[in-house]
């Protein structure tokens, strides 16, 4: 079963589904405000009990249950009202006002607009020979010499009806007829909408995300008739003439040498019902990959990764460090048989194993402790970015060498901290320790590898525009929907990392396809094309 956020409701029109959100919202916050009942109920009772213990044992023991019943309160009180989403803590520089120096207000000027395009209009008086008001002489224009503004304005984007009339040819001698060519070719063979709307929809849809039953109404506005199956029929078209750029995205990315990889639930609403689906996200410097199915189990993640052999950051999902080993015994074994496993090399995020101790550090101040170092391990990331810049030496080279000769300190102080904790089991600061205890041997091989991440955000960053996806349009009613999916967010995704514009790359990858559907133009390949352009000629000497 989903979660029901109020963020679901925002901007949806149609009534049974607001309805229905609306009705699960108030479910779930019905049944926290119970269990916060409960809860509230037993702290009275435990308190009262413990107002009234003398036995020593007895009064440690109800101590430990009222401390747990009221980080569970605690819990149940933030599902229920929420709190920042922000995970950004004060650095120590922050932690002092006194010592803080205040920052330049910007200005709100206008900013520049160097990728909008530019249109030039000049206005001359109706009446040209218009004579001077102040001393009716000529007032001829002075060359060169204007007053200029801008503005920034809206074309409004309108929908055509073309009519492609194809002249017809007949030879007086033998009578053949021959047709001039000249018509482009629709989306869909004996269709009649055109590859560039059939991108319009699919961008509207996968990355403003932008329902289709709420882009039929807004067709209807502008005048186009159009039902939510047409512009579907449109999508599938586009999926098929796409899916070589897909797969090539897929082979780029596993050729990389270190990916991020995470998943997060998807909705699945085929035949009436509503079922989990996960989206597995594989996400490079430049380029990003989905593909969505049925299980988070091993079987998926292992047709994701396809055998890769590179470092892969991830969280502490057990699959991960499972097919891990299992790459590692197949490698004993290789000669003897097909070996299917993936041979990456897994490293776990830090980002996870901090909010473990940010969720403690209420009830737990010592958590503090772990907090500040391993904000000191994420300054160590940014000097060596910035002494590397300063300096000119690689990156890789740079982060070696503060890693070796500071993270590697600071991570033996962390260590010693862990190891001397003996916080009481089942609480929220035993729960931080022991879950890096357990993930330690993962967590500290960024120091053995300059290329390794600190963390997986990148991979969590990714994820982010299926999941506005899918409290807009909610998921997906087929198998067939979940591909469609997962085509258009890998690459629209891919372009928003490269800062090209995705209706661009997606119309040039389609008519290439047209005209031959073994050609696969990646937003890579599409991106470097476009700086090659841009490139001026060289200029012959003499």
């Amino acid at each position: 079963m989903f979660g029901v956020n109020i963020d679901d409701i925002k901007g949806e029109k149609d009534p049974e589904k607001l309805r229905s959100t609306a009705l699960g919202l108030a479910q779930r916050n019905m049944a926290l405000e119970a269990e916060n009942a409960v809860l509230l109920r037993r702290v009275i009772e435990v308190t009262e009990e413990l107002a009234k213990c003398t036995d020593r044992n007895r009064q440690v023991a109800l101590n430990l249950q009222l401390k747990k019943i009221n980080e569970q309160l605690a819990q149940r009180n933030k599902e229920l009202y929420g709190s920042s989403r922000s995970e950004r803590r004060p650095g120590p520089e922050e932690e002092k006002p006194e010592e803080k120096e205040e920052k330049k207000r910007k200005g709100h000027g206008p900013k520049k607009q160097p990728r909008l395009p530019f249109q030039e209009i000049t206005h001359k008086r109706a009446d040209a020979d218009a004579a001077c008001p102040s001393c009716a002489q000529p007032q001829p224009e002075m060359a060169g010499q204007t007053e200029d503004s801008e503005q920034i304005t809206i074309i409004e984007r309108k929908i055509v009806l073309c009519v492609h009339k194809r002249q017809k040819y007949r030879c007086t001698l033998c009578g053949r007829i021959d047709t001039a060519d000249g018509a482009p070719a629709p989306l869909i063979p004996g269709g009649r909408y055109s590859p560039e709307f059939g991108v319009a929809v699919g961008v509207d849809k996968y990355s403003d995300h932008l329902p289709l039953e709420r882009q039929v109404d807004r067709f209807a506005r502008q005048g186009l008739e159009v039902s939510s199956q047409t512009l579907w029929d449109q999508l599938v078209a586009l999926y098929h003439l796409l899916l070589p750029a897909y797969l090539a995205l897929r082979s780029y990315l596993l050729a990389k040498p270190v990916l991020g990889v995470d998943e997060s639930p998807w909705r699945m609403m085929e035949g009436g019902r509503s079922a989990r689906w996960w989206t597995w996200v594989l996400v490079g410097e430049d380029a990003v990959f989905y593909m969505l199915a049925p299980t988070r189990g091993r079987a998926a993640a292992r047709e994701l990764l396809d055998g890769y052999q590179g470092i892969l950051s991830a969280d502490g999902y057990a699959v991960y460090s499972s097919l891990e080993e299992a790459g590692r015994q197949a490698s004993l074994f290789q000669g003897e048989g097909n070996v299917e496993e993936s041979g990456f090399t897994l490293v776990c995020c830090w980002m996870h194993a901090r909010r473990g101790f940010i969720r403690a550090e209420k009830n737990h101040p010592e958590a503090k402790v772990a907090l500040a170092l391993i904000q000191r391990l994420y300054r160590v990331e940014v000097k060596a970015k910035e002494e590397a810049e300063k300096s000119g030496v690689d990156l890789l080279v740079e982060r070696r060498r503060l890693r070796d000769t500071e993270s590697r300190v600071i991570i033996g102080e962390l260590r010693e901290w862990l190891d001397k904790q003996k916080p009481i089991p089942t609480l929220q600061l035993d729960k931080a320790i022991q879950y890096t205890k357990n993930q330690w041997a993962r967590l500290v091989r960024f120091l053995e590898d300059p290329r390794a991440p600190l963390d997986n955000g990148w991979a969590e960053r990714a994820i982010r525009g299926t999941v506005l996806g899918r409290k807009n349009h909610y998921g997906s009613h087929s198998e067939l929907g979940t591909r469609v999916a997962a085509l258009f967010y890998s690459l629209m995704e891919t372009c928003k990392l490269l800062d090209l514009e995705p209706a661009g790359y997606l119309l040039e990858a389609v008519k290439r396809s047209q005209r031959n559907r073994d050609e696969a133009l990646t937003p890579m390949a599409w991106k470097a094309e476009l700086a090659k352009r841009a490139v001026p000629p060289p200029v012959s000497p003499g």
